[in-house]
């Protein structure tokens, strides 16, 4: 019995670990389905064409790279590598380093994480081939009954996305 149950329990395992490896396998490619007009229909994996269309798969990303993490509300990354991270209470800007340039300005995106106030939001206001810095503010309206911005420390997730030297 001992016997069967561990042999049941790598068969399991080896399940498990094939099935874990497989959509990262399947990330490396992207599949389409050519139609008989030329028309390219993008699909989620290999086998989705229909019969009278003809499966092709190419890399992803065209030699794009990407770095990506979560930054704590003073500045400490939680998540990712391939950058530093610090916030500058004074300027109160996060400032995230890239550890390889990218050959030019990377696109990138920033969300909010955790619980922030509901009138807070963080904006991109710098980008280059090695630096995003970020910024977040909550809104509220002043006694004089103006909008007033104040920044707010809160944590983000960011994702950038390039080509590197």
């Amino acid at each position: 019995m001992r016997t069967k149950s561990l042999v049941c329990g790598c068969v399991i395992l080896f399940v498990t670990l094939v099935a874990m490896a497989t959509p990262c396998l399947a990330l490396n490619l992207i599949y389409g389905c050519v139609k008989s007009n030329g028309d390219l229909q993008i699909v989620s994996g290999p086998n989705q064409c229909k019969p009278n269309q003809t499966p092709i798969s190419w890399p992803a990303g065209g030699g794009l790279t990407e770095v990506s993490g979560w930054i704590r509300y003073d500045g400490v990354s939680v998540l990712g590598d391939g950058f530093t991270s610090r916030y500058d209470d004074p300027s109160k800007t996060y400032y995230i380093t890239f550890n390889q340039d990218f050959t030019g300005d990377p696109g990138c995106t920033i969300s909010l994480l955790s619980s922030p106030p509901p009138t807070a939001f963080c904006s991109i206001i710098g980008v280059g081939p090695s630096i995003l810095d970020v910024e977040c503010v909550s809104y509220g309206i002043g006694l004089d009954g103006t909008l007033v911005f104040q920044s707010n420390q809160v944590g983000f997730a960011f994702l950038c996305v390039g080509n590197v030297n």
